[in-house]
């Protein structure tokens, strides 16, 4: 629920979009609360606009009501082009991996990229985190069309490296270890060329200290920032180091 006024989310959403021109290898995607989209989405931009949450059902207008809920078709009618599913705090607000598998395929219904969440929220020394992550992917991405892989971005977020300083959050070695886990499970439902199809992002206390070890040692294809993403500066900074690895 940041920032909290819209005159703030015009300043952010200003600040990204000018140094955003200077970026030419990186792709730059925010993703403010719904309630600011309709102001966003109509101004010329050169970042990609998302969102934070669609409903795991998408009826015909006016077919079931649903009050208090947004559906994928009305975020694709404002111009959206993505969505944030299964984010950490809304798991710990009660949503599980089957309603992120409905939404994702809301989603890819709707023409919608998912950014989908996923991560253990501690790791114990005897391994058993892999098994819980295992069955986390397994659910959240159950039954889906193999050509669809190349449509999801899979967000990497374990739970215990948000908030971390950088020296006690993950290190880039440890998180190819991950990505590599991550394909081999999806590898085990849909075969290894569709394992590879999904880019894979990393989420978690990520700042421009540790972003050239994240990216280049962990082998993802980018980054899903907090607290950094409502400060366009440390933004600026996070993608002059995307941008030299390219």
């Amino acid at each position: 629920m940041n920032p909290a006024t819209l005159n703030e989310a015009r300043r952010i959403f200003s600040a990204l979009n000018h140094l955003a021109k200077n970026f030419k290898k990186t792709e730059l995607v925010i993703c403010p609360p719904s309630i600011y989209l309709s102001v966003i989405s109509t101004k010329p931009s050169v970042i990609g606009i998302g969102t934070q949450n669609i409903f795991e059902e998408d009826p015909v207008s006016g077919s079931r009501a649903f009050t208090g809920e947004i559906s994928a078709t009305m975020l694709k009618n404002l111009g959206v082009e993505y969505v944030i599913l299964g984010h950490s705090e809304r798991r710990e607000r009660g949503e599980t991996d089957e309603m992120v598998n409905k939404k994702i395929k809301v989603a890819l219904k709707a023409g919608l990229k998912p950014v989908v969440c996923i991560g253990e929220k501690e790791r114990d020394k005897d391994g058993h985190f892999f098994e819980i992550l295992k069955a986390q992917v397994k659910t959240t991405f159950s039954r889906l069309k193999k050509n669809d892989l190349g449509k999801i971005i899979v967000a990497y977020e374990p739970v215990w490296a948000i908030g971390k300083n950088d020296k006690e959050n993950m290190k880039g070695e440890d998180l190819h270890q991950m990505t590599i886990f991550i394909r081999k499970v999806l590898a085990e439902n849909y075969g290894k060329t569709a394992a590879f199809r999904p880019q894979i992002i990393y989420g978690g206390s990520v700042s421009e200290a540790n972003v050239l070890d994240i990216v280049s040692h962990g082998k993802v294809s980018g980054i899903l920032p907090g607290r950094a993403s409502l400060e366009p500066e440390t933004v600026k900074k996070i993608l002059k180091v995307l941008e030299s690895l390219k």
